[in-house]
Parts: C-alpha cells; sequence; structure tokens
C-alpha cells in the first residue's frame, strides 16, 4: 500500500493533484478561520442584544407572555429547569460562551449548554435569572458547508488531473511501443493544445524514423545479397589452386566475408515472433553445435519453460561466438529463474569490458579499441540488444572472480502439456 501511494505521489499526476489540494484545502482552512470568526463576533453581538431586550421585556409582567412564545422563561434558582443549567450555572469560559459574557458586561452572566446552544441568563441588577433557548446555533452549519465545497473542488481537482493524464499516458505508451517492435502507430491526438501539437509531433517523428530503418535495412540487404555471388565464385575458384596454402587462405577470408554478410543480413531482418521451445532443449542443441570448444552446461530451469526459438538461438549464438573470440576457456552456458521469467547467462573467463565499453559495444558498428577489430563488423552486440529488445526482455553485464558474464533476461510461455496440467 505504501509503494503504491510513493508510486502515485512520484507521478506527474499525483504531484499535480497534491499541489492543487493543498492550495485549495488552504485556501478553505483560510476562509473557514476568518469568516467564521467575523461571523462569530456578528452572532455574539446579536445574541448580546437579544439577551439585553429579553431582560428589559421581562421586567413587566405583562410582556413576560411574550417571551413565552419565544420559549423565554424566567426560572428560580430553585426549580428543575434551572437544575439542569450546565456546571451549576457558572461559566466555563468557552469562546462563544466568553464573547458573549464580555459583550454583555459585568451586570450579566451567561452559561451555555455546548449540546444545544440554550442559555441560562441572570441580571445581577434585577436579581433575575432567564432561560433562553437557541443562543448562537446558526453559524454552526457554515464549517460543514465549507468542507463539503473542499471536498467537491478535490474531486473535481482529481477529475480534471486524471483526465490531463490520460493523453500522456497515451503518448508513454506508443513511444514504448515503438521501442520494442520499431513499428509507428500513429496516435489520436487529445487532450490541451499543447498535448496535442506533441503527439502530432510524434507521430511526425516516429513515421520519419522508421522510413529511415527502413531504408537502410533495405540496402544493407541489398548489399550482403549482391555479396554472396562474388564470394562464392572466390571460393570455386580457391578450390582450383594448386598452392594449398594459398587455398586455405582464400577459403579463410571468404568464410570471413561470409560471416560478415550473415551479419549483416541478421541487422537487417525485421525480428519476427517464431515458435516458443524449450530453453533447455535449445541450451542442448548449441551445445551439441560448438562441441568442438570447452563449453558447459548448467540448467537450472524447468524443460517446460519456453521461449521464441529463432530469436533466442541468435542470440545466443552471436555470446557464445564474442565468448570465444575476446574471452578466455572454459565458457558456461547457464540457466536460471527469474521472476517471472528466465535468466540465461554466457560466462567466459576473460577480462571483460567496462559498463561504459559495453554501452559503446550495443551500438551498431561500433568496434572497441582494444578487443572490437579484424574481420568483425561490429553488429553482433547490436544484434543481441535489438533481438531482446524485441522480446521485451533485459540485457546485463556482470563482473565476477576471475569471470566475466552476460546475462539475458526473458519472459517465457509455458508448453501445452505444462499450461493443460495447471489447468
Amino acid at each position: 500500500m505504501m509503494s503504491l501511494l510513493l508510486r502515485l505521489i512520484n507521478s506527474l499526476f499525483g504531484r499535480s493533484a497534491l499541489l492543487m489540494i493543498s492550495l485549495v484545502a488552504l485556501v478553505q482552512i483560510t476562509v473557514i478561520m476568518l469568516v467564521g470568526h467575523h461571523l462569530g463576533e456578528h452572532n455574539s453581538t446579536r445574541d448580546a442584544q437579544y439577551v439585553e431586550l429579553a431582560f428589559q421585556l421581562a421586567k413587566s409582567p405583562v410582556n413576560r407572555p411574550i417571551l413565552a412564545r419565544k420559549g423565554i422563561y424566567i426560572i428560580n434558582t430553585d426549580s428543575a429547569q434551572f437544575k439542569r443549567c450546565p456546571n451549576q450555572c457558572k461559566p466555563i469560559g468557552r469562546s462563544y460562551e466568553a464573547s458573549l459574557n464580555q459583550r454583555l458586561g459585568r451586570d450579566y452572566q451567561l452559561v451555555l449548554d455546548k449540546n444545544n446552544g440554550h442559555g441560562w441568563v441572570q441580571s445581577k441588577s434585577l436579581n433575575l435569572w432567564l432561560y433562553i433557548p437557541n443562543l448562537g446555533i446558526e453559524h454552526t452549519g457554515f464549517e460543514l458547508a465549507l468542507m463539503v465545497i473542499l471536498c467537491l473542488v478535490v474531486l473535481a481537482s482529481f477529475i480534471l488531473y486524471w483526465q490531463l493524464r490520460r493523453p500522456i499516458l497515451k503518448l508513454s505508451a506508443a513511444a514504448h511501443e515503438f521501442r520494442q517492435n520499431r513499428q509507428p502507430s500513429q496516435l489520436k491526438p487529445s487532450g490541451p493544445r499543447e498535448l496535442s501539437a506533441l503527439m502530432r509531433q510524434f507521430n511526425e517523428m516516429t513515421l520519419s524514423l522508421y522510413e529511415f530503418e527502413k531504408d537502410r535495412t533495405v540496402m544493407l540487404a541489398g548489399i550482403a545479397h549482391d555479396l554472396r555471388t562474388p564470394i562464392t565464385r572466390m571460393q570455386v575458384r580457391a578450390n582450383l589452386l594448386d598452392d594449398s596454402s594459398l587455398t586455405s587462405g582464400f577459403l579463410k577470408d571468404c568464410k570471413a566475408l561470409s560471416g560478415l554478410i550473415r551479419q549483416f543480413i541478421d541487422f537487417a531482418k525485421t525480428p519476427d515472433q517464431s515458435e516458443p521451445v524449450s530453453v533447455n532443449a535449445l541450451c542442448l542443441q548449441l551445445a551439441q553445435r560448438y562441441s568442438d570448444m570447452p563449453l558447459s552446461l548448467q540448467l537450472d530451469v524447468d524443460d517446460q519453460l519456453c521461449v521464441p526459438e529463432k530469436e533466442l538461438e541468435r542470440i545466443l549464438s552471436n555470446l557464445i561466438e564474442n565468448a570465444k573470440d575476446y574471452g578466455k576457456p572454459e565458457i558456461c552456458l547457464q540457466t536460471k529463474p527469474h521472476h517471472q521469467g528466465v535468466a540465461i547467462s554466457v560466462i567466459d573467463h576473460g577480462i571483460g569490458m567496462s559498463q561504459e565499453q559495453w554501452e559503446q559495444a550495443l551500438k551498431p558498428f561500433s568496434r572497441l579499441d582494444k578487443s572490437r577489430s579484424g574481420s568483425h563488423s561490429g553488429l553482433g552486440l547490436a544484434i543481441v540488444h535489438r533481438l531482446v529488445m524485441h522480446l521485451q526482455g533485459e540485457l546485463k553485464i556482470e563482473h565476477q572472480e576471475k569471470t566475466f558474464q552476460v546475462t539475458v533476461l526473458l519472459p517465457v510461455t509455458l508448453s501445452p502439456q505444462m499450461s493443460s496440467d495447471n489447468r
């Protein structure tokens, strides 16, 4: 509950609503204090004049029926009505009671019942007690009315800021979706003029970025495809050479060029969700593929946990190749449960790289000065990062004692058999 409240306060909606409510509450409290004070002063002056008039009329027995119709009676100190007087008819000094006594002067002594506003008043000069009902109760509904207004204003503020929050949330969701899928989603402009203009500019920006990336993808795919034919011819001609050392060198260069072209094509492909496969099964397949290198497995997840096959195969292949080229044996492929998904790590015994170098290496066509050189295109980790983002996962590194670990955190699905067992 506390974390939810902190998240709400830390949002634009929460802070704006809190600011508005605080200002309105401050204004309302000030109004209640000021107007309530002046209204109390007015009522006490009015009631003091009312008491003095009642005593003037009570002097004459002729006027007493008029007072009785108003509920005002002359009482004796030994009567039952007098005995109901609170605190033995001694003033307690409450604010309104004290204000009335101050206005009435020393000749009068007034005691109020705090529950109903009934008053017992003594005139010392006339040696007379009067019972006067309903003194000072007309102002009690004022504070309640202001509190109702405060609640209505707070409710209106919440509704207003909630409506302002909706277009911002739509814009945030569209930006997240574009980052994940690289597909522009056209937002319908809504909200205030500034937000509507921002949404229109966002639509134009995502469309421009999409068109630019589409053109770049077509260009890379075209170049890679056109290079395949001459490379194939070079391989054929290399095999016709009599010198085996030249043949080996040419074939090695052709293999390196083919690897670069394959990375260009992989980077140019638009990510598409493939059929899910068991994480453990795919790791076993990769271990067989790389059987010529020291690769160990530590599989600690259920066999029924699945992820998209092609995407995970490309991710792990690139990471294993990276560990093979730049790390030191032994290489370990490790799987562990992670919240609602799976953590898949490729661990080698190399020196690794710093966080700053890692972030640089995730950019397309980037090579680190000390370790990224030679025949590599600088696309391997960029492809990995792109595929992980497409699967709504996370990619991170960790330095442990004499090891460098790259971990992929991915959401998983259950195999049909496990899903039916859970049902």
